[in-house]
């Protein structure tokens, strides 16, 4: 009978850590899913943050090609204006000389 009460006492010393073991099992697990939704929650933010900052990269790369596009309208307007005053100095040059013979 005695040895029944030590075999008892043994399994119960058992079960008890193994309870243990396993409430300790369940609160780690509890903070590592925590831990996982924490990092979730982080990556989902750089991943927003990463697709913002794309979308600014992508407007600055339009800003830029539109003010080389006006550079270089404004280029060509120049040189345009530019011709046309020659072509008007030498038809000014042209009427000068007619005046004076």
């Amino acid at each position: 009978m005695m040895q029944m009460l030590k075999q008892r006492k043994k399994d119960i010393e058992f079960r008890s850590g193994l309870h243990d073991k396993s409430k300790k099992q369940e609160t780690d697990t509890e903070v590592l899913v925590d831990k996982l939704k924490r990092k979730d929650a982080r990556i989902s933010y750089l991943d927003k943050e990463i697709f913002n900052f794309q979308n600014q990269l992508k407007e600055k790369d339009d800003q830029i090609r539109s003010i080389k596009m006006r550079e270089r309208t404004t280029i060509k307007d120049k040189a345009a204006n530019h011709t046309q005053l020659e072509q008007k100095l030498v038809r000014t040059e042209c009427d000068l000389k007619k005046t004076k013979q």
